[in-house]
């Protein structure tokens, strides 16, 4: 007797089932490799420094030559900033 070699007839038998399954294990997996890409670019993100710009008090000072205001620059971010320019525009309201 010869046997051939192959699948077995019940490879064929394919329930809706279990299309549905695989469809949703690949788009389980593809939205896990979206939030961790995500994930990834948020990261790069946060670790940026922020500069943070105010006066400090008592605020704007009348002096004899004019008005005073003292301007304190600080780093609010977790890695260290460079202040490369800073442009500074009066007006008055």
């Amino acid at each position: 007797m010869l046997m051939v070699l192959g699948f077995p007839s019940e490879f064929w038998n394919i329930k809706i089932t279990d299309v549905l399954l695989v469809v949703a294990t690949v788009a389980l997996v593809g939205s896990t490799i979206g939030l961790w890409l995500s994930g990834q670019w948020t990261s790069e993100i946060t670790q940026r420094g922020y500069v943070k710009m105010s006066h400090t008090p008592p605020g704007v000072i009348w002096g004899p030559t004019g008005l005073t205001v003292t301007i304190q620059l600080r780093n609010a971010g977790k890695t260290p900033a460079a202040l490369t320019g800073l442009l500074l525009k009066t007006f008055l309201l």
